[in-house]
């Protein structure tokens, strides 16, 4: 349960996230940049009210408070948005070595090969062509299908068990 207090803290801190978001993006697509993805879902928004219900839990209180969603903002934006703000994210490459990196591209390159556009196949056996067949370690083979999926090249369907090329 959250206050009516808590509500409007947290509706406030989520239009404003989206409408500094927006602004950005239209500064960037003005500009020549590329826009970015949307930089809080309504999963995230989710898990920001649980984790205020959870602090409420904690000190024993019946509902969270404007205190406790405050709290829950700060716990997110220090995780989840600082994280997507330098860079280290699961699809991010600038912690890997060179020979990781050209490995993990080289994955890319033959994962693109291999599935064309509007088909799907077993991550399974993408798994096992690339590591057992090919030789390619299990992590880059991993690291280049999360890069295609947070550039929007693949999804995933029925829990992460098909892989299905849509760009």
């Amino acid at each position: 349960v959250i206050s009516v207090e808590a509500e409007e803290v947290l509706r406030n801190h989520y239009v404003g996230i989206r409408e500094t978001h927006r602004s950005r993006k239209r500064l960037s697509t003005k500009s020549g940049g590329a826009g970015s993805s949307v930089p809080i879902t309504v999963r995230q928004l989710e898990a920001v009210i649980r984790i205020a219900e959870s602090l409420a839990k904690m000190q024993l209180c019946y509902e969270a408070t404007a205190e406790h969603v405050a709290e829950a903002i700060r716990l997110f934006k220090v995780s989840t948005l600082n994280a997507a703000s330098t860079g280290e994210l699961p699809g991010d490459l600038s912690s890997l070595g060179s020979d990781q990196i050209r490995e993990v591209q080289a994955v890319e390159e033959q994962i693109k090969r291999r599935v064309p556009i509007g088909s799907t196949v077993p991550q399974k056996k993408i798994l096992d062509e690339f590591v057992a067949l090919q030789g390619y370690s299990q992590f880059s083979v991993r690291k280049a299908l999360q890069v295609l999926l947070n550039r929007g090249e693949i999804r995933y369907s029925n829990q992460q068990k098909l892989v299905q090329r849509i760009h």
